[in-house]
């Protein structure tokens, strides 16, 4: 039985890198689509969001690598 209580390891490692990547730019887009224009701060919503987003993918890069590096030492 592979972690988290799947049946199949692969399952269970596709779901784990799943769970550690990025937000999509989804959010950002309804926000910027339906979204007001209200600042706080001098920074619009749209503009945190977008901040955000991009912060969360340059993080995401190298946490990533170590996790699949992880993942195929099956260590995880």
């Amino acid at each position: 039985m592979g972690s988290l209580g799947f049946g199949d390891v692969t399952v269970s490692r596709v779901f784990i890198v799943e769970c550690a990547t990025p937000p999509a730019v989804t959010p950002l887009i309804l926000l910027i689509e339906f979204g007001d224009s209200t600042e706080v701060g001098g920074v619009t919503v749209s503009e945190f969001a977008s901040t955000v987003v991009m912060a969360t993918m340059l993080v995401s890069i190298p946490a990533l690598t170590l996790l699949l590096a992880l993942l195929r030492s099956e260590t995880v």
